[in-house]
């Protein structure tokens, strides 16, 4: 009973509110990607957007992780992605906790493109084809 509780409560994203890096009265439907040792995720299905870096087109997601290790952080995640060259960068950033400081936006000045591991983890390979098609990412 124990085990099917915890179960339960990784699979559920931290009840944080509206993501601040998306419209105020914007409705997430937060869906698990990755559960592994060092956290969970969740991308937002409900949200999806547009827009050109360094004169590529990307697609944007919204991701929200709960990270264990190396260090516990709470955070929503803007990603990038370039669907022609599966790369992901992260546009956006805000950290919800963390040892770090608490509720504050990441000082993310320009998009890199080297979020993804070459070649692509599975995790990244959901990311991308979820941000890249109208698939769910699970």
């Amino acid at each position: 009973m124990i085990g099917s509780l915890l179960l339960l409560l990784a699979a559920t994203p931290p009840a944080l509110g509206t993501s601040p890096l998306v419209e105020s009265d914007h409705s997430h439907r937060w869906i698990d990607f990755q559960d592994d040792a060092e956290g969970t995720g969740w991308i937002d299905e409900a949200w999806r957007s547009q827009t050109v870096i360094d004169g590529r087109p990307v697609q944007l997601m919204l991701m929200r992780a709960v990270i264990i290790s190396p260090e516990a952080m709470t955070v929503d995640f803007v990603l990038a992605v370039d669907c022609e060259r599966d790369l992901i960068g992260i546009q956006q950033g805000w950290m919800h906790s963390s040892g770090f400081g608490n509720n504050m936006r990441l000082p993310i000045q320009e998009v890199t493109m080297d979020f993804a591991k070459t070649p692509p983890s599975p995790e990244d390979q959901k990311v991308v084809a979820f941000a890249c098609s109208a698939e769910r990412a699970n």
